[in-house]
């Protein structure tokens, strides 16, 4: 049970920076969008991640994988299905979203921000929203991949990575 609490406090923090590196980011569209986005994961990278706190010597951080309710979850097919329980509520969440007010609003916001702005939708409101709520999503993400490897390195989440699959995007979308 500690452990499923680190990893909701995990997805926790994901959504308070999610949301901090949404503000810079509200402003830009496109492009300068991904690297504003991109830019922050270099400065949290290099500034947070290389912290001796994060390192925990040569192989990493050491994570165990929970029990939940009694339950053992260190074999892998039980490790699977908790994977699995784990990516179906968030599905579920996200339909919930997306079906309800929000996705009505993200729908006007991606139609025309000056007509939803108009007709008073909160666009820095909502858009930090969905900055908070991904960056959760991915946080746990980032928590379940953590537990399957039973380890946490610093190099696993490299930003370079990320600018590399940035640039596929914007290569392969002109």
């Amino acid at each position: 049970l500690p452990v499923l609490i680190a990893m909701i406090f995990g997805a926790l923090v994901a959504v308070g920076a999610g949301m901090l590196a949404g503000y810079p980011a509200l402003r830009r569209k496109g492009l300068f969008l991904g690297l504003t986005t991109l830019g922050l994961a270099l400065i949290i990278d290099r500034f947070v991640f290389n912290a001796r706190m994060f390192k925990g010597g040569p192989g990493g951080l050491t994570v165990e994988r929970p029990n939940l309710f009694g339950l053992d979850l260190a074999g892998d097919r039980a490790f699977y299905f908790y994977e699995l329980a784990v990516v179906a509520l968030v599905l579920v969440l996200a339909h919930n979203l997306r079906s309800g007010r929000l996705g009505r609003v993200l729908a006007a916001m991606r139609d025309s921000e000056t007509a939803a702005q108009s007709v008073g939708i909160g666009l820095r409101r909502a858009k930090l929203f969905v900055f908070g709520v991904s960056a959760g999503m991915a946080g746990l993400g980032g928590a379940l991949l953590t537990q399957a490897n039973q380890n946490w390195d610093t190099a696993t989440f490299n930003p370079v990575f990320g600018l590399f699959w940035f640039v596929v995007v914007v290569v392969c979308g002109v």
